[in-house]
């Protein structure tokens, strides 16, 4: 079983709200909002939760003050970035990654540790600065009763993602859940922030995008076209078998006896399947030695493959003499060759070409705000 860290799993529930993927910005069901949360408590918020005044507001834990947390480097708390004055922390862009750099501290030599910082700080870094990029064109906009209005709204809707977050990590209580996400290296208060970035990042996407993507019937066509070798789907069968085994009968000639025996039966209009329950050794025995369907293609033995998809449905094929056993087969229904209609694909294919449009469009808000954002990193010497 894999263990999923509640880090994980709450950056999951906050990217639902988000919008997020990889290092893409969307703005499906943006929520806006800033940072940071009201302060109180863990263990406060658990109380009043259970007093039922619905408040659940999380503590503000830094990595310097926590004594739970793992500890970081002198290179962990840094200024990855600075995007028009507004500074990406190291630790903001590494929070991901704190336990198992912890672990990774411990057992690497300390050249290796910094080359695998430097790694991931690289590999995350760009997706923080077009954040960054786009958070500061949105709160260029907004003055401060605005900003404070954001913030409100973002902890209302955090607020309700917490049940989910709670649950998932198997926490009782808030007080718990912050236990757990210290212990990996990160808090939630950091995760609310990182929520707030996530949202305003996804509403400032939206305001910049020019257009909404569309998609035409004839580019439905080609895409459908372009792919048709996907949706081509192989002849397939369900049949019936007998399976009457050498060793288990002591020999072919004994085995031989039982499939005459069989056999006999079927010619007196005996049913296939009673015939099977009583004489077959194979697996499906008890079902009336009865598969499901099969694709073309997929049988070990070439032979039974060819009577299943030459035979009459419903007709009993010739005995074949394998390896192990001797079989009698027959179809009981078949599928031929065919191809997926354009009409059952074509919502999938409307919604990875819509996208796929969203992305390029969101890329070129990113090249134009990045355009004329002062960027600096801690590379930039390097």
């Amino acid at each position: 079983m894999h263990h999923v860290s509640v880090y994980a799993l709450a950056v999951a529930a906050t990217c639902l709200c988000a919008g997020c993927s990889g290092r893409s910005i969307t703005a499906d069901n943006p929520v806006v909002g800033l940072v940071p949360p009201r302060v109180v408590a863990a263990q406060d918020a658990d109380e009043r939760a259970a007093a039922g005044t619905g408040e659940r507001d999380i503590e503000q834990v830094s990595f310097e003050n926590s004594e739970n947390l793992p500890q970081l480097d002198a290179r962990m708390t840094g200024v990855a970035a600075i995007v028009d004055g507004t500074p990406i922390l190291v630790s903001d862009v590494l929070e991901a990654h704190a336990a198992n750099l912890a672990a990774a501290r411990e057992q690497l030599p300390e050249e290796q540790y910094q080359k695998l910082l430097d790694q991931l700080i690289r590999r995350e870094l760009p997706r923080f600065i077009d954040e960054t990029v786009l958070m500061n064109a949105a709160l260029a906009k907004l003055d401060t009763d605005k900003r404070e209005q954001l913030e409100q709204q973002l902890d209302d809707f955090f607020t309700q993602r917490l049940d989910e977050i709670q649950k998932q990590a198997g926490a009782s209580t808030l007080a718990e859940l912050e236990a757990k996400m210290q212990a990996q290296g990160t808090t939630l208060s950091n995760l609310r922030r990182a929520f707030g970035r996530q949202q305003l990042a996804a509403q400032s996407m939206q305001l910049h995008r020019t257009q909404e993507p569309t998609v035409t019937r004839p580019e439905l066509l080609a895409a459908y076209e372009k792919r048709i070798e996907e949706y081509k789907l192989p002849a397939q069968v369900k049949w019936q078998q007998i399976w009457v085994s050498y060793a288990k009968h002591g020999g072919k000639k004994q085995a031989m006896a039982v499939l005459d025996q069989a056999i006999a039966e079927l010619r007196n209009g005996t049913d296939f399947a009673s015939v099977a329950r009583k004489s077959s050794d194979g697996v499906m025995a008890e079902k009336g030695g009865q598969w499901d369907w099969t694709r073309k293609g997929s049988l070990a033995n070439p032979e039974i493959e060819r009577l299943l998809f030459e035979l009459n449905v419903g007709e009993i094929g010739q005995v074949i003499a394998g390896e192990k056993a001797y079989q009698i087969v027959r179809a009981t229904e078949r599928l031929p060759d065919r191809v997926t209609p354009f009409e059952d694909v074509q919502a999938d294919l409307r919604k990875e070409i819509i996208s796929q449009k969203k992305q390029e469009l969101n890329e070129e808000v990113i090249k134009r705000l990045r355009k004329d954002a002062v960027i600096t990193t801690m590379f930039d010497a390097a």
